[in-house]
């Protein structure tokens, strides 16, 4: 059995999806994953002997791994360095291709792909302004997606101002204040990820205005406790952090075996935007089609949901939500429960960890051919088709023959 370390900076949702990925890898190809949450220990060391990094040296000595990983963005002082590893097979996980030594081994973060789709769903809504808003510190990832944002909103003839967010731990500055107040509205508002848009649309929010009337919000990586936990829950972008997880310990895989990848770094695939309030931008505001479509959001992929239950969530009739839907959104309920529902559904088929049937279960279809006729009835096709095209975890290409792969 061989012995990888897997180095995880971070315990947050994405971090604990990546880690998942390796391990489901893992579980094939018979190791044993022994992680090390090295900011902690750097932590735990500088506190103890005035140290600043985690002993990586005496780390291997002691496990004399076949193979490491590492997790984390690489901007901080208790990264570990590639020269700590030696001859050790490494591969790097969510960091930038141009922070590594020359043909490093990478599963990055896309940032053109993300900033892209955030600047055609954010034009899609019609709107004129647009402001990027960037993490609290100036981290490589926040300023590249910014960049690509802005350059893309540019090219569509329009102007993008450009925030950075406040400590993150600590209440919003005066002058982060005085730039959400001077933004004009409508607006359309990309953050550099979910926590930096839950913190905006609190201090919007705070300053009278509204989301997502004044300012549509988008937010990156789908964290389910920043999203739904926001006063007006987040639309997000969500990368297949899983399978990027997965990626990296195949790339891992290929190394030890001394076979070489086509490509030394790869990108996190991403999986369809979760649409939530932040961008709901109806033509009137009707707090009774709000709550309907928020139930429906919420309660999409019971089996049982009817919209008779709907009407009762929005405090009204029947009648008034056909009505409403009708109206202001021009399709009915039901196409609204359907179509949070194959949403839903793509985001389990890209994911690649569960079979169809479970799948069909999770988004509240009776059976699988039922689920399979309603998703190719939307989608043009099969859930079989949309597995296999994204099977082996972000389309992942080796020089090798695939019998050599675990």
């Amino acid at each position: 059995m061989k012995t990888i370390l897997f180095f995880q900076h971070s315990f947050g949702e994405t971090n604990r999806d990546m880690l998942s990925g390796v391990r489901q890898y893992a579980s094939k190809a018979d190791w044993r994953i022994q992680t090390i949450q090295y900011s902690y220990a750097a932590v735990v060391r500088h506190n103890k002997k005035s140290l600043s990094r985690v002993d990586v040296p005496a780390l291997l000595d002691f496990w004399k791994p076949h193979g490491c990983i590492i997790e984390g963005q690489g901007e901080n002082y208790d990264t570990p360095k590639p020269d700590d590893f030696k001859e050790i097979p490494l591969v790097f996980l969510d960091r930038m291709p141009d922070s590594l030594p020359r043909k490093a081994l990478c599963v990055y973060s896309d940032s053109g792909s993300i900033a892209n789709t955030a600047a055609r769903e954010l034009l899609s809504l019609g709107l004129e302004n647009f402001a990027y808003v960037a993490w609290w510190k100036d981290k490589a990832w926040s300023r590249e997606r910014g960049e690509i944002f802005r350059n893309t909103i540019m090219a569509h003839g329009k102007t993008c101002r450009w925030m950075a967010l406040s400590a993150a731990d600590s209440s919003p500055s005066m002058e982060f204040s005085d730039e959400v107040k001077s933004l004009p509205s409508p607006c359309g508002v990309f953050c550099a990820n979910d926590l930096t848009a839950h913190r905006f649309i609190a201090e919007a929010i705070h300053l009278g205005r509204f989301v997502p009337e004044d300012f549509a919000v988008i937010g990156v990586d789908n964290d389910i406790e920043q999203c739904e936990g926001s006063a007006v829950s987040i639309t997000s972008i969500p990368q297949d952090c899983h399978g990027a997880g997965y990626n990296a310990a195949r790339m891992l895989d290929l190394a030890m075996s001394h076979h070489a990848a086509s490509q030394s770094s790869v990108p996190m695939v991403l999986c369809p935007i979760v649409h939530r309030a932040s961008t709901r931008i109806l033509p009137r505001k009707d707090a009774r089609l709000s709550a309907a479509l928020e139930y429906i959001r919420l309660h999409a992929c019971d089996v049982d949901i009817d919209i008779n239950v709907v009407a009762k969530a929005a405090k009204c009739s029947r009648r008034q939500i056909d009505s409403l839907f009708k109206e202001l959104v021009r399709h009915s309920a039901l196409h609204e429960v359907h179509s949070r529902r194959i949403e839903c559904a793509k985001q389990l088929l890209i994911q690649g960890t569960l079979p169809i049937s479970d799948i069909a279960t999770k988004c509240g279809y009776r059976s699988a051919s039922d689920f399979s006729r309603a998703f190719k009835r939307e989608t043009k096709t099969s859930p079989s088709q949309m597995q296999r095209q994204n099977s082996g975890h972000n389309g992942l290409i080796f020089s090798t023959p695939e019998s050599n792969i675990i």
